[in-house]
């Protein structure tokens, strides 16, 4: 399916999803439409935004403190369903060549959840691909705490300080759904409602992280690449070596294939098991120290 007949599929179900909405009452209309501004439903000149969209809208029409108030018909929350289908069909696997003085390191794999936080997982694809003009091609992770976590994504001056989303310099948590166990993908920030472009890999689960960083994925593939960037970090987050996200963009046919320009082998192999930090450390991205 192309790019233009997506777009077509989704308008055609946004229509759809919107002429079936039955408002009960003005108080209750009022609450949609400003549910819908919000989300930016209306702009259909975009089929990712709208799918974004439609989704929010399926989890708010669906929000047990909204139900009682939004009737929302059978036809309705069918197209919902399909607008679901669709957000899983769309980019979840981002791919990672990471590099170091030493040379190529490895590919890291990262599965993403647009089912759960779309809007971050759109900000992090764009990004991986750089089609707006700028990305995460050719940055580095810049802080590594050993059995912590690895953090980068800061592409405008690589200390922690820098970056920015593809929706403004910041943008809003989405959801604190998913947690912080090992190996999850998530957002790091200087504070609630601060998401720019810098995130982080567990690399032992942060429960005390839970509720304060937005989790959109997980790594999928290249543990063993994950477990060499680890060796290279300490308990600063100063790294030994300057490791380079060479290479990224979105998965091909397979988990751990690139796109057709960056084919590589499949990473996988042993899964490092570090032991829980001694001490809570919270991942502030004004703070790289």
């Amino acid at each position: 399916q192309t790019e233009e007949e997506f777009k077509v599929v989704v308008k055609n179900l946004a229509g759809k999803v919107l002429a079936n909405l039955k408002i009960s009452d003005k108080d209750s209309g009022l609450i949609v439409k400003k549910k819908l501004q919000d989300e930016g439903i209306e702009e259909f000149d975009d089929g990712k935004k709208t799918a974004v969209a439609l989704h929010q809208i399926g989890l708010f029409v669906e929000n047990k403190e909204v139900k009682d108030e939004v009737r929302v018909s059978e036809t309705a929350l069918k197209k919902v369903q399909e607008m679901k289908f669709i957000m899983k069909k769309m980019a979840n696997c981002v791919f990672m060549d990471v590099e170091s003085h030493g040379g190529a390191m490895g590919k890291l794999v990262l599965e993403l959840r647009p089912d759960v936080a779309p809007k971050t997982c759109r900000n992090f694809v764009e990004l991986c691909t750089g089609q707006n003009g700028y990305g995460y091609k050719g940055s580095i992770f810049h802080r590594i705490i050993k059995k912590f976590m690895v953090q980068g994504g800061d592409f405008t001056k690589g200390n922690g300080t820098g970056g920015k989303s593809i929706y403004g310099q910041r943008f809003n948590d989405e959801n604190f759904t998913l947690k912080h166990e090992k190996y999850a993908l998530s957002m790091a920030n200087a504070g609630p409602n601060t998401n720019g472009s810098q995130f982080f890999i567990c690399l032992v689960p942060c429960s005390w992280l839970d509720g304060k960083h937005v989790v959109f994925g997980k790594l999928k593939a290249g543990h063993d690449v994950l477990a060499k960037m680890e060796e290279m970090g300490s308990r600063n987050g100063r790294t030994t070596q300057q490791i380079t996200i060479a290479n990224c963009g979105v998965c091909g046919a397979g988990m751990g294939d690139s796109t057709a320009s960056n084919s590589g082998k499949k990473e996988g192999g042993a899964e490092p098991t570090p032991s829980a930090p001694k001490q809570k450390e919270e991942i502030d991205l004004i703070n790289p120290s």
